[in-house]
């Protein structure tokens, strides 16, 4: 009988929609971890590359605030975005003016911060 029952059309018809089922569900669970993954990867990069925006825009400040001592805080103002603007068309790094700005007032100011912490 269970020979029967497993040789039927009818069984062989219910364990294939059992099985395209299944394969529904998986592929619906693989497709929302992929999405999911990949907004992961996507906040990581903007992430990183804000971190690396930073660090270049503390490198400008200090580098400008060394070499350019003498000058106005305008000019190393200029000078600071200048380089932060180059330093990153070289990277393939893109800066907008408000960015430019942003960052390297917030570095100048971590900068001031670091000086006035020395003994």
């Amino acid at each position: 009988m269970l020979t029967a029952i497993l040789s039927s059309e009818e069984f062989r018809g219910i364990l294939l929609d059992l099985i395209l089922l299944l394969i529904s569900l998986a592929a619906g669970y693989t497709t929302r971890w992929l999405n999911q993954r990949t907004k992961t990867d996507k906040a990581l990069n903007v992430e990183s590359t804000l971190r690396t925006k930073k660090e270049y825009a503390l490198l400008a400040v200090k580098f400008v605030e060394q070499a350019y001592r003498t000058y106005g805080n305008k000019d190393k103002l200029y000078l600071a975005t200048d380089w932060l603007k180059l330093r990153g068309k070289s990277l393939g790094i893109e800066f907008t003016p408000q960015e430019l700005k942003g960052l390297i007032e917030a570095a100048l100011k971590e900068f001031k911060t670091e000086i006035n912490k020395l003994p």
